[in-house]
Formats: C-alpha cells, structure tokens, sequence
C-alpha cells in the first residue's frame, strides 16, 4: 500500500521501473483476492510501459500479462484475452516465440479458451504451445505429457474420437517412458484413451486401458479417493454397455 503512494513520486523520472513494479504489484494485489486494485495496477503499468517504451518492445509483455490477469479475475475475459494476444504478438514479432514468456502467453490463452467454450481455439493454442515446447526442450520434455491430456480432452469435446484415440496413444507412449508403468499420469491417460475408444463403441478395448488404470490408482491413491471412484464407474458403465452387468455391478463402486 505505501508502494502504491510513494512510486509516482519516488519513480517519476523512471517510468519503465515504475511500470515494472505496478506489474508485480497488480499480482499481488490479485493475490490478496484485491481485483479492483489490481486492475488500476496493471493498467497503470501499461500506461507506463507504452509511454517509456518504443512500439513494439516486448518488455510491455510485463504489463499485459497483469492486466489479462486481473481482467480475468474480474470476471472479464474478452479484455484478457485481448492483452494476452497483444503479449503474444510481440514477442513473436520480437523473435521471442519460442520462448517461456510466449509459451506462458499461450497456456493462459489455451486456458481462457476451454474456460470460454472455444475448445476449437483452445486446441489451437495447445498445440502452439507443444511444438513451442518440443522445438526448445524436446519431444519427451517435462509438461507434454499433461498437454497431450489435454489434448485428447478437447478433441473428445469437439466429437473427434479418432482424432483423440491417436493423440492419447502417443501421449500414453511419452507417459510409459517418462513416468514408468505405475505412474498416476498413465493412470490418467489410460482413462480417457478408454474414454476415446467408447465413443467409437470399442468398449473391449476400452476396458483394456481402464483394468491396469483402476489398479494403479488403488495402489497408488486407494479405494476411497474421488479418481479411483472415477475410474470404477467408468468401467462399471463400459462393462454394462457390453452387456456384463453382473461384472460391473461386482465392482461396488461408489455412487456419484
């Protein structure tokens, strides 16, 4: 609070400074659940930035990133959306697009998307993102996994089975070599791989995937957990569906 009194005074002849910090304090402010503050925060600091900076200089990615941030908690997401894409753009314009700071621009924006109900942009932007990713650190690079789960999520979303099953595959094979057999991740995916191949009505094959998931899960997690239970009703509907009633019925899972 003494910061936001003091910096016009103190930081005048510094205006990106000043723009510097107004970023990190918007966050903060954020943080402490002060959205109104922190929106004032985050546009000071664009003003700022704009007014000390030449177009185009990717440093006013500080302030953008802020400013979508409080938008968003203030419930306004087409204005966020605006700032990340502003953000996005100049690094790329910048030579910075394959970069952390551009790749954290498109997760916020794969975000924002499949929050919005945009899962076609949303998928866009995840693959963005992956090839950022796999270009800078690699095809078994830490995070492919958890995006590859999404993926398969959104292509399910947008009726594009196939599509998903392919995806979840080569997401299960990354899984196996990163995490090992029994790593909770594999569990995961194996779920909605089953989940891809119910849709195709290949329920056998479904229940392939979900038999080793559940038992990762009760070894790793146990029986009372919500992802355990998850997964039992998901076998317990795929085991109907095959008309294995008296199977699924045995597995006693929990109710919803």
């Amino acid at each position: 609070q003494a910061a936001l009194v003091r910096l016009p005074k103190d930081l005048s002849a510094e205006p990106a400074v000043e723009a510097s910090i107004f970023a990190d304090l918007s966050k903060v402010l954020g943080n402490l659940n002060r959205k109104e503050e922190a929106l004032a925060a985050a546009e000071r600091s664009v003003a700022l930035f704009r007014r000390a900076l030449r177009p185009g200089d990717p440093a006013i990615v500080a302030g953008l990133d802020a400013l979508q941030a409080a938008r968003w908690n203030l419930g306004h997401p087409l204005g966020a959306e605006r700032a990340a894409r502003e953000a996005l753009a100049l690094l790329v314009a910048a030579g910075q697009s394959d970069s952390d700071r551009a790749d954290a621009v498109r997760s916020g924006l794969m975000v924002n998307a499949a929050e919005l109900g945009h899962p076609a942009e949303a998928l866009a932007m995840e693959r963005e993102l992956a090839a950022s990713i796999a270009r800078r650190k690699g095809p078994a690079a830490p995070g492919l996994v958890n995006l590859g789960i999404s993926e398969g999520a959104l292509l399910l979303e947008l009726g594009r089975a196939a599509e998903a099953e392919a995806s979840l595959r080569s997401t299960l094979d990354l899984a196996l070599r990163s995490g090992g057999p029994d790593h909770l991740t594999v569990a995961y995916v194996r779920m909605n791989l089953a989940d891809a191949l119910s849709r195709q009505q290949r329920g056998a094959e479904a229940d392939a995937e979900l038999v080793p998931a559940l038992a990762i899960l009760e070894q790793r997690l146990g029986r009372g957990t919500s992802m355990w239970a998850e997964a039992c009703r998901q076998r317990a509907a795929v085991l109907s569906a095959l008309g294995r009633v008296a199977q699924a019925a045995a597995l006693n899972c929990p109710p919803v």
